[in-house]
């Protein structure tokens, strides 16, 4: 095993901004001094498909990273269904998105 950092902080000059993923989920905090501007949010990534045939059955694993000033790269591997007649199985996909906080 290795030690990683799971809560991704960005720091700015009024707020801290704390976040992490877990099982599809970016979870997040934003604390000013000593409040808490926003409490925990949970925000699930959804299955991009312009109609409705895909669904995420369950997440296998998944990261969240720096990139650049408050954009993050969420990535993992999700097993998905398609919901279209001529695909029943399940599939395992990799994916990566962009993900922006403000």
């Amino acid at each position: 095993f290795q030690l990683e950092q799971f809560v991704k902080i960005h720091t700015e000059k009024s707020r801290i901004v704390l976040l992490y993923m877990f099982q599809n989920i970016i979870r997040s905090k934003i604390i000013s001094g000593d409040k808490v501007l926003e409490g925990k949010t949970n925000e699930e990534l959804k299955a991009p498909s312009r109609d409705s045939i895909i669904e995420i059955e369950r997440t296998e694993s998944s990261n969240l990273e720096y990139w650049y000033n408050t954009n993050f790269c969420a990535w993992g591997v999700q097993l998905i269904k398609n919901h279209s007649p001529e695909n029943a199985d399940p599939s395992k996909v990799f994916f990566i998105t962009k993900v922006t906080y403000r």
